[in-house]
């Protein structure tokens, strides 16, 4: 299993968005786990979860992650 984090920053406000892409390869079967996984180890750092989307292209899994940072002050 191979996953890849691509991380975009986005200022909006005092808030920040950001983005988080996990990338999964052949049956995405432990892709939702690893989301969950992540969401939960960095829930201090998450204002708001505002999406997860789920998206498939052949045999690549990918899971888009939308969410607004909390303020590190």
């Amino acid at each position: 299993m191979n996953i890849i984090i691509i991380t975009i920053f986005l200022k909006r406000g005092v808030c920040s968005m950001k983005h988080m892409t996990m990338v999964e390869y052949e049956d995405g079967s432990n892709l939702r786990y690893k989301v969950d996984e992540w969401l939960s180890e960095n829930e201090d750092k998450i204002l708001e979860l505002l999406d997860v989307e789920y998206t498939q292209q052949g045999e690549i899994y990918m899971a888009i992650i939308t969410y607004e940072e909390r303020d590190s002050e």
